[in-house]
């Protein structure tokens, strides 16, 4: 009864209305784009917040703006999210702190394949999605370079902060964001309903806690904080 108790009080200190299958992430900057997916302006959307300073003043500090993403699953080697946000998925570039500059993908890590990688997954879902950011998206995706793109304006405006930064999608400030798009949300419920239909080789069990049958989770997410674990989680 004490274990039941203490489930019960988890879930509702975890009740935050967030939608199953989503999560809260930051983000620090907008790309916008064209219709035809070529890159307008990327935009600072961070939020200027007074924190506590010493001597009891405040200062002001930027903080990455809060939005809903897919939820983000721990993975291991070259994987992509969906709407990913990090810069060397989206771009295939990294940022060269001794020259200052953008340059193609670090060739001694797996750096070079997370774009392709981006590339594929993302238009494996969204290329029968007819929206306009959905189209914009997929033209982006299409035909960005990262070779012809170490140069562009945008990117090198924001170089220093490239790589320590997270990007969101848009058609232009107030307008259509991607993690908004209505024909995505429904396409990813839809994705979300089946993962959750337990397949034929899914092994039911009695619940030591609430005492029902249910399905036997196959892969659990990285537990943090365990005593004597490493301090990037254990599994």
């Amino acid at each position: 009864m004490l274990i039941k108790a203490l489930c019960d009080y988890a879930e509702k200190q975890a009740d935050t209305g967030i939608p199953e299958g989503w999560q809260e992430h930051g983000i620090h900057y907008r790309i916008l784009l064209t219709p035809e997916g070529e890159i307008k302006d990327i935009v600072d959307v961070r939020e200027r917040v007074e924190v506590p300073a010493k001597g009891g003043k405040t200062k002001t500090e930027l903080k990455p703006k809060t939005i809903l993403l897919p939820f983000r699953q721990r993975k291991t080697g070259v994987s992509a999210y969906y709407m990913d946000d990090r810069p060397i998925y989206i771009f295939g570039l990294d940022y060269d702190k001794q020259n200052d500059c953008l340059m193609i993908a670090n060739a001694k890590r797996d750096d070079p394949k997370k774009h392709p990688v981006l590339v594929e997954h993302e238009l494996s879902f969204f290329s029968d999605l007819d929206s306009d950011i959905c189209r914009a998206y997929c033209n982006f995706l299409k035909n960005w370079d990262p070779l012809q793109m170490m140069n562009h304006p945008a990117l090198i405006r924001i170089a220093k902060e490239y790589s320590n930064s997270s990007f969101g999608f848009s058609l232009g400030i107030g307008m259509s964001n991607l993690e908004d798009d209505e024909q995505f949300k429904a396409k990813y419920a839809e994705l979300l309903t089946d993962a959750a239909q337990p397949d034929d080789s899914t092994s039911e069990v009695i619940c030591g806690i609430i005492g029902e049958r249910l399905p036997v989770a196959r892969i659990h997410d990285k537990i943090s904080g365990f005593p004597g674990g490493s301090t990037t989680g254990c599994v």
